[in-house]
């Protein structure tokens, strides 16, 4: 890495944005989902009040999870249609998988699950370098930027989601630092880099893509969550008869899940949409290979998406561009201003 980033302080990307809202430990699933519906978030910190610390992640594909498992528990028959959730929970007796499926289960008992790596909790303090933090953004999506400010005075209480604010909270502010904060300041401060190979570089730059993950316009919305669970992947192409990506399936589909909208889950996918959501699916953003990587970011960023698929001519998907992707291609850049 060079000058650019290496200059570049975690301060300098959240400056304008407003301190982190939580949940507690013994939140309940079905609350967090009605905050990430309600705040449009993807994602949310959980606090600790007994440690008095951040202990981890709540995000939408623990909400994917819970509605999948939902819904099979409460319709299906037989194991679970997937191997990934057949082995995460091959431990647990049907009782235990009755009550987890329901959404009076805490945010605490997703913590404890097997396979919960990436609600893992990275905290940096706020004048840490750029660089240090992209390389675990790359990956984990989002970390929590620490900064200490004054202490309130005695005569003044402020309620942290419902609560008094510990003595930990008075003196320190937390901020997210996400994939998109710093693909909008990179590109916000593209003309700052002196040479310009990161704006020569192209789709087909960033090698390998990860595997399509993709389902037909007559499959369930269910076998398209399963196949991203099973993939670990937050989107599904959905495919028309002649191969061509039609609309996009992921994890922010489930935003404002509740009991009487499980069983959309079962329907076809292109029925689901407007069962969820009261609307018709929008237009998947698409790529070629040739085409710029910073004007692909500037699109990415414009659709307020996290992803991109790269399709052929003939509008045939065969890869996903993440920001996690685009990230990680920066960073890999040998470049001298990276």
């Amino acid at each position: 890495m060079g000058e650019f980033v290496n200059k570049v302080r975690l301060e300098d990307i959240i400056a304008s944005k407003p301190q982190a809202v939580a949940v507690n430990i013994d939140t309940t699933v079905r609350e967090t989902a009605r905050l990430l519906a309600k705040k449009n978030f993807r994602s949310v910190p959980v606090w600790d009040e007994e440690e008095g610390r951040y202990v981890g992640f709540i995000d939408e594909m623990d909400l994917l999870e819970w509605a999948v498992v939902h819904a099979h528990t409460a319709f299906g028959t037989g194991e679970l249609p997937s191997s990934h959730l057949q082995e995460k929970y091959s431990n647990f007796t049907l009782e235990e998988m009755e009550r987890l499926s329901f959404g009076d289960e805490t945010v605490e008992s997703i913590l404890r699950l097997p396979g919960a790596d990436r609600r893992r909790i990275f905290v940096f303090q706020s004048n840490a370098l750029l660089y240090n933090a992209m390389t675990i953004i790359q990956q984990h999506e989002r970390v929590l930027v620490q900064h200490v400010v004054k202490p309130f005075s005695s005569s003044k209480a402020k309620v942290f989601l419902g609560r008094l604010m510990t003595r930990t909270h008075r003196t320190t502010h937390y901020k997210i630092c996400s994939q998109t904060d710093v693909l909008r300041y990179l590109f916000q401060h593209i003309r700052e880099v002196r040479e310009d190979s990161l704006e020569n570089l192209k789709i087909s730059d960033c090698g390998n893509l990860p595997r399509l993950t993709s389902i037909s316009t007559e499959d369930r919305a269910i076998d398209g969550f399963l196949k991203m669970l099973d993939s670990k992947c937050e989107a599904c192409a959905v495919l028309d008869k002649e191969g061509r990506i039609v609309a996009t399936l992921s994890a922010s589909d489930l935003r404002g899940m509740s009991d009487d909208k499980i069983k959309t889950v079962l329907l076809p996918v292109m029925e689901f949409f407007p069962a969820m959501t009261g609307m018709r699916p929008l237009a998947p953003l698409t790529c070629y290979p040739d085409d710029s990587l910073v004007e692909t970011m500037k699109k990415i960023l414009k659709a307020s998406t996290r992803r991109c698929w790269v399709v052929d001519r003939n509008f045939r998907p065969y890869g996903l561009l993440s920001m996690g992707k685009i990230i990680y291609c920066v960073l890999s850049n040998p470049c001298k201003h990276l």
